[in-house]
């Protein structure tokens, strides 16, 4: 009976050599929120330029250069100040947001100099196209992963990058016009190297793609993005460029009475 015994415990070690266990799945939630704050929580406040192309199905291109500021207020909440530089039709016009933790509404406000108006955007707004590019205002901030339910799909690669893929479906589909999206997340820097969002009909409607990042200040900044519309056959390039983080930027400059008044010392000439 020894015998077998010793036996049965030498044929299952030997098994384990042949047929290691499985390494333990990956929790899609935590993915999703390591993503998140990687993408878009990096250091205490951040200033950049963006550079945006339009390009649509015709081949008719449109610009927009814009600078924007981020400061983290909190451990979930930040604030944003973005500026337009150009075109000269869009020059002065502001976007300012204060975000707000899991399924809570951000404010969301857009000032327009031709009109000397500002307006508030609505939570059903906020996966509206900004300012004409194929980006939404959403995408600008961050969408919060409390606001999505997650699963886990298994891994692939993304421009040669290995990656955990994962899908997040709305828990409140009424506010959003897809129906579940597909999230590539580099396995290294846990940022989103590529998002794929369906319709209700199943069909892919929008693809988000993060194809160039650089290590700035020992932060992993995208520094390249691309937002492509399957619907319109439209796509926007976004270059980020003169990326500052942690430049004491206060938190009074978000604020309304800045819409009308930008805070020149933090906008690039």
């Amino acid at each position: 009976m020894r015998k077998f015994v010793y036996a049965a415990m030498f044929l299952i070690l030997a098994m384990g050599l042949v047929y290691p266990l499985a390494a333990e799945q990956p929790d899609p939630e935590e993915l999703a929120y390591e993503s998140y704050e990687t993408a878009y929580f990096q250091g205490d406040d951040v200033r950049w330029r963006a550079s945006m192309e339009i390009v649509d199905d015709q081949d008719r291109t449109r610009s927009r250069v814009l600078t924007i500021l981020r400061k983290n207020v909190g451990e979930e909440s930040q604030k944003y100040y973005a500026y337009f530089h150009e075109p000269s039709q869009l020059e002065r016009m502001v976007f300012l947001v204060w975000t707000a933790a899991g399924m809570e509404d951000d404010d969301r406000w857009l000032y327009m100099p031709a009109t000397d108006m500002q307006q508030r955007i609505s939570g059903r707004q906020k996966r509206n196209s900004f300012a004409g590019t194929d980006f939404t205002y959403e995408d600008m901030t961050g969408r919060h992963p409390d606001q999505d339910e997650f699963e886990y799909l298994g891994t692939d690669e993304v421009d040669e990058r290995p990656v955990y893929v994962i899908k997040g479906e709305p828990r409140d589909p009424d506010l959003v016009e897809f129906s579940y999206y597909e999230m590539y997340i580099d396995q290294e820097t846990k940022l989103p190297l590529k998002g794929e969002f369906y319709d209700p009909q199943e069909e892919l409607h929008r693809t988000l793609r993060l194809p160039e990042f650089e290590e700035i200040d020992g932060y992993y900044t995208p520094t390249l993005q691309v937002a492509e519309n399957h619907s319109t056959g439209s796509k926007t390039t976004a270059e980020m460029s003169n990326i500052e983080y942690n430049l004491g930027i206060g938190e009074d400059i978000f604020a309304e009475r800045y819409l009308r008044r930008p805070p020149t010392q933090w906008i690039d000439p």
